[in-house]
């Protein structure tokens, strides 16, 4: 009778997950979900599977800040002046956690919202703190 050797380290699932390995339409896919300062300059990355939701990243993301002051003394900047982020991380659940810290943001209303919106009050909806220039710029 053969038998079979004890399992070693992680299930396939397991194993994807920890690589940031998920599946999405087009295959085996991995998404990279960056803060940058407004020159480009990388401040915080995080890998997720490929079919996670992105507005679940933004607050962990906001988190995981932390800026070298110039003159490299005291303790790292956490707070950043500005966020500008995509409509993919613009969820109720992220506006109301960015707008208690205090933290000014710039983030489109996705199409639908914007509709559900305008329906609801019966006048166009567009979102009073959005601003095209700003987010074209970043």
């Amino acid at each position: 009778m053969h038998r079979r050797a004890p399992a070693r380290g992680l299930s396939a699932d397991a194993s994807r997950a920890a690589q940031a390995i998920g599946r999405s339409r087009g295959g085996l896919t991995t998404k990279v979900h960056l803060l940058a300062e407004g020159c480009g300059r990388s401040l915080v990355k995080r890998l997720t599977a490929g079919q996670a939701a992105d507005t679940k990243e933004l607050v962990a993301l906001s988190d995981a800040v932390a800026v070298l002051r110039p003159s490299g003394v005291d303790r790292h900047r956490t707070r950043l002046d500005h966020r500008t982020a995509d409509k993919a991380y613009g969820s109720k659940a992220n506006r109301r956690s960015l707008r208690a810290r205090g933290l000014p943001h710039t983030i489109p209303q996705r199409a639908d919202v914007r509709a559900r919106s305008s329906q609801a009050t019966g006048r166009s909806a567009g979102s009073k703190s959005f601003s095209p220039c700003r987010h074209r710029s970043q």
